[in-house]
């Protein structure tokens, strides 16, 4: 579907869109993510060449088992907890002015977490892949790279910098793109999380095989966030598939209902990282960690 995002940033194109026919139709904050991506992409290719960045990518350590961690809890009936690195996001602006990365990486690791994942795109979530390298010095914890990927020249800068796992949003790419990007990732060494929101982008994500999918409580176009979407599209997902909840988890009671519905991996980050203490927290909101 065309949005005017192009059209709005020049005020000359403004007869152009007057003269259109039919309701306008805004950009979504991940339209505008998404095409910010695009550009800083292709001066990142210049920096660094493709050639470069997958000789980087080769040389790097055997990955920890992001997906092997949350098989194994799954089999032992723990629940797994990935925590979120992040100093911010488009809708709550700043969360922790006071950002150290490693620091709450060590806090997690320490608390319980079964992994991490780390926010690395700077404009609007305030990170950095700098986040991700320090965070994999700092702890032995399994690490997400959480950002936007719409080129395949990102999954091998995601491995150059130490990440485990990839996240592929299944509303930000084609089907092309999804089942390229899911083999490059595997064919490299990448364990691959594929968030889906909706019924429709369930089904795109079931004919990959892939072993992992998150289910995206938030709508990244509106920024809308219910648990209850989990338990919705849980009900369409086959038994082998292991499933992460992601986002608007805040209570015991949410961690209740979600695992009534048979999820037992949960993405939490900003109801950590808005508490006094994070660590505890987590130990509040899973005492089984005690």
């Amino acid at each position: 579907m065309e949005t005017y995002y192009n059209i709005l940033r020049n005020s000359a194109n403004l007869p152009k869109l007057l003269a259109r026919k039919g309701p306008i139709i805004m950009p979504s904050i991940l339209d505008t993510i998404v095409e910010y991506k695009a550009t800083k992409v292709g001066e990142r290719k210049k920096d660094c060449s493709l050639k470069t960045i997958k000789e980087i990518a080769s040389k790097q350590e055997p990955t920890r088992g992001f997906l092997k961690a949350l098989t194994n809890n799954n089999f032992a009936r723990r629940p797994s907890i990935i925590a979120e690195c992040k100093k911010g996001s488009p809708s709550k602006g700043v969360i922790v002015p006071d950002y150290k990365a490693e620091r709450i990486a060590v806090g997690y690791e320490e608390a319980g977490a079964t992994c991490l994942s780390v926010l690395t795109d700077t404009k609007f979530f305030h990170g950095a892949n700098n986040d991700l390298i320090s965070v994999k010095k700092s702890c032995a914890l399994p690490i997400l790279r959480k950002d936007f990927i719409i080129d395949s020249y990102q999954i091998y800068e995601t491995k150059a910098i130490g990440a485990d796992c990839i996240l592929l949003i299944v509303s930000c790419l084609t089907d092309q793109q999804l089942d390229e990007f899911f083999h490059i990732s595997i064919d490299i060494g990448l364990d691959v999380l594929i968030e889906v929101h909706d019924r429709m982008e369930l089904e795109r994500a079931l004919r990959l095989r892939s072993p992992l999918i998150g289910i995206n409580n938030r709508n990244l176009k509106i920024f809308k966030t219910d648990i209850f979407n989990t338990v919705t599209l849980m009900k369409d997902i086959p038994d082998d598939r292991l499933i992460v909840s992601e986002s608007g988890i805040s209570t015991r009671k949410d961690i209740e209902i979600l695992k009534k519905s048979g999820v037992n991996s949960f993405l939490i980050g900003e109801t950590f990282l808005r508490s006094p203490n994070p660590f505890e927290k987590m130990r509040e909101l899973f005492p089984e960690l005690k």
